[in-house]
């Protein structure tokens, strides 16, 4: 899955800014993304997440301080935090 964040471009409302988030360099594909505050990276997950469960997550995946968070708590791998671009203002939405 590919997850980026988008916000409105300072010098134009009209235009959005869309980046990938960026895994740590030494992030493998398939490698799991958890929340800091987890001791480990879960070791199973569901195969999909219904519409009205993903709309409830994405909510709540906000940019702060060049890091993706999921209620102000940051994402991460094994490898390290999941970044985002400078262009992206804080409170970005994630997608």
């Amino acid at each position: 899955m590919l997850l980026a964040g988008s916000c409105s471009s300072p010098s134009d409302a009209n235009v959005k800014i869309v980046k990938l988030l960026d895994p740590p360099g030494t992030s493998a594909p398939g490698d799991r993304v958890y929340l800091a505050s987890a001791a480990a990276a879960p070791t199973s997950a569901p195969d999909r997440c219904n519409d009205k469960h993903w709309e409830a997550i994405t909510a709540e995946l906000k940019t702060k301080g060049g890091k993706a968070q999921y209620k102000g708590i940051d994402l991460v791998t094994a490898q390290g935090p999941v970044t985002v671009d400078a262009a992206l203002i804080d409170g970005s939405e994630i997608h």
